[in-house]
């Protein structure tokens, strides 16, 4: 595809924007870091310990953490294969219906770094993010009808 450019002199100063730009966003960041780690974990030519070390925050782990890590990994890659990446679609907590995340015990824990993940109308998986990493990809149970982000 050829560009046609207007080559006439210019006869006033180009405005220069000099605006900062804000940083982006705690969501954006969160969307962003989400995002990454789908893709790369859809990818199977890249290595789950791989994906652990670029994407996953780790502190403290064992070789079973580790191992148990890999397997929930593979897990989702599994359940990544038979769906169109384009396809998945990044909801955070704030734009969850209330009645999806009202049994969420969030423990503090800054709402904007949730990220829940669907493939149609099913949820696939819940993420929670720090750092530009994910500091979670386990919400379970924790008795009395509330489920918590498990971090590692």
């Amino acid at each position: 595809m050829r560009i046609n450019r207007d080559k006439t002199p210019q006869t006033k100063a180009m405005q220069i924007n000099t605006d900062t730009v804000a940083a982006p966003t705690t969501r954006s960041n969160s969307l962003r870091t989400a995002q990454q780690f789908i893709a790369d974990l859809a990818n199977p030519d890249l290595a789950l310990d791989i994906v652990l070390s670029k994407h996953v925050l780790v502190q403290d782990a064992d070789d079973e953490m580790y191992d148990y890590l890999l397997a929930s990994l593979a897990e989702i890659r599994l359940n990544l294969m038979s769906k169109r990446i384009e396809d998945i679609r990044y909801v955070t907590y704030q734009e969850m219906p209330r009645k999806e995340v009202a049994d969420i015990d969030t423990e503090g824990k800054n709402t904007a770094d949730m990220v829940f993940l669907y493939s149609g109308k099913r949820q696939m998986t819940a993420l929670l993010t720090q750092n530009n990493k994910i500091a979670s990809f386990t919400l379970v149970s924790k008795g009395g009808n509330r489920a918590h982000f498990v971090t590692y």
